[in-house]
């Protein structure tokens, strides 16, 4: 009988013994489930009854610590996030309360009522006397819109075979009582003569006197007595710059409408185009057709030209300042040209 103790357990456990280490120590070996099924190896059916026990408990084990793991994982994301949702909002709340803490303060103490800023309606009262407050505002909008509309004329270019009929190109607007028209220089291009549609429906052809590619200014004359006008409707360009925030409107034949008006405020008076060309930045909505036509302020008077939209972006229109048509007009009805259109 072989009494070699490391050979009786070779012959009886076959699949628990593995090679020998640590100075001739014998370690177990962790069941696998090959062993139930491997040829090779002999084991009697009392023990492999036993390992597949092992196994079955083995793998209930770590299913259970898979999905404790998994839980685990799940519950920390959500506490991760709640105390960042919450963390992110009371560092708003608390950055909010800093900067408006003092502001409110002040307005509660009257030290910033709304009469300081800039004249405007004060806000005391209901919502009945705010709006009886506000009324006279809203009207003298109304009465703006109504002054402008006359001055401002469709621009139209002539097209082969279209005879007297032509297709709306722009806005513009008359600059004094001769006749002589404002409008934009990409709305003319480098034609000499264009067709002009007064407020009223009359149609005629207007002469490109002087153009400005580089500030997109163009300059076309009419005949009055042509349209029917004993007197032409004339606005004049505001003596002073536009501020930042003073209320506007952008007036003129917007996506080929009859008329159109949209209100915003000046958003930017520090915007520059190429040449140096010193232009507005305003939030009333300016459409395709609205360019030549005028930016006015609430005396009804030329603040811009308007020239375009930015691409992209809600909002965001652009006119030529009146600093810049208070210089360029009297060299455009001298016949100024300079044909760069941008």
């Amino acid at each position: 009988m072989d009494m070699n103790p490391v050979s009786r357990v070779e012959n009886r456990y076959p699949s628990f013994v593995s090679a020998p280490s640590f100075g001739g120590i014998w370690r177990r070996k962790k069941p696998r489930i090959e062993d139930l099924f491997d040829p090779d190896k002999t084991m009697d059916p009392a023990h492999r009854e036993k390992l597949a026990r092992r196994l079955a408990k083995q793998h209930r084990a770590n299913t259970r610590f898979r999905r404790l793991v998994y839980v685990m994982s799940v519950l920390s994301m959500l506490s991760t996030g709640g105390v960042a949702y919450l963390g992110y909002h009371g560092l708003k709340d608390g950055l909010r309360e800093m900067t408006m803490g003092p502001v409110k303060s002040a307005y509660e103490e009257r030290s910033l009522s709304p009469a300081q800023l800039s004249g405007r309606p004060g806000l005391e009262g209901t919502l009945s006397e705010r709006y009886e407050t506000m009324k006279p505002w809203f009207e003298h909008a109304s009465l703006v819109s109504e002054y402008v509309k006359p001055a401002v004329v469709e621009v139209g270019i002539y097209a082969e075979g279209e005879g007297d009929h032509g297709r709306l190109q722009g806005t513009g607007f008359f600059v004094d009582d001769e006749g002589y028209l404002l409008t934009n220089a990409h709305v003319v291009g480098q034609r000499d003569e264009v067709m002009i549609t007064l407020l009223n429906g009359k149609k005629g052809r207007g002469e490109v006197v002087g153009i400005d590619g580089i500030r997109d200014l163009a300059m076309i004359r009419i005949n009055p007595a042509d349209f029917g006008l004993e007197k032409v409707p004339v606005l004049k360009i505001a003596d002073n710059d536009a501020r930042d925030g003073d209320w506007v409107m952008a007036m003129g034949h917007g996506l080929g409408n009859t008329w159109t008006g949209t209100m915003g405020i000046i958003s930017s008076t520090n915007r520059y185009q190429g040449g140096g060309t010193m232009i507005l930045q305003t939030d009333a909505a300016i459409n395709s057709g609205n360019s030549g036509g005028p930016l006015v302020d609430m005396k009804g008077e030329v603040v811009g030209v308007n020239t375009g939209a930015a691409l992209f972006f809600e909002n965001t229109g652009f006119s030529v300042s009146s600093q810049e048509l208070r210089e360029m007009i009297p060299l455009l009805k001298d016949g100024f040209r300079m044909f760069l259109i941008r």
